[in-house]
């Protein structure tokens, strides 16, 4: 007979965000912070130890790869590692990266259509989701509207 031992459950990431909220993510074993934040803390430690190290950006393919690169060029400058005429035409770069987020797409078709051939109904219709081209005519609505719906209004 096979025994079952109770498992504690996985402690949860200790980095508090700005905002007060915790984090939330499993932590590593034997660490106390989840994959993302242990890797900041060592890359701040790195820098710490080797302040004439050269920036080495993430690969720029989605939001928070572009927002890491932000916080990097900032706190270059506020460590005097980075002359501000630099860090602004890399600032620059990033706000172009930023706006061309939209109009790029890194996953494979292939691979779309590996998980297409899959039996999840939602699976489908997040890649028919994905495969459809944007109708430039059609605004989307804006969540600060001030008028509200007729049906809103009556209900």
């Amino acid at each position: 007979m096979k025994k079952i031992f109770p498992q504690e459950p996985p402690t949860q990431c200790e980095h508090f965000k700005t905002n007060g909220i915790r984090c939330g993510s499993p932590a590593l074993n034997r660490y106390k912070l989840c994959f993302f934040h242990q890797r900041m803390m060592n890359i701040q430690q790195f820098r710490r130890e080797r302040p004439n190290s050269r920036l080495d950006f993430p690969l720029l393919e989605d939001a928070n790869a572009v927002q890491i690169s932000v916080q990097d060029v900032l706190a270059a400058v506020a460590e005097d590692r980075l002359d501000p005429r630099r860090a602004g035409l890399l600032l620059y770069g990033l706000n172009t990266a930023t706006c061309n987020l939209r109009n790029v797409d890194f996953e494979p078709k292939a691979l779309r259509q590996q998980f297409a051939d899959s039996e999840s109904p939602v699976i489908k219709l997040l890649l028919e989701a994905m495969n459809r081209e944007p109708e430039p005519d059609k605004k989307l609505p804006s969540s600060g509207s001030t008028e509200e719906s007729p049906k809103a209004l009556a209900g």
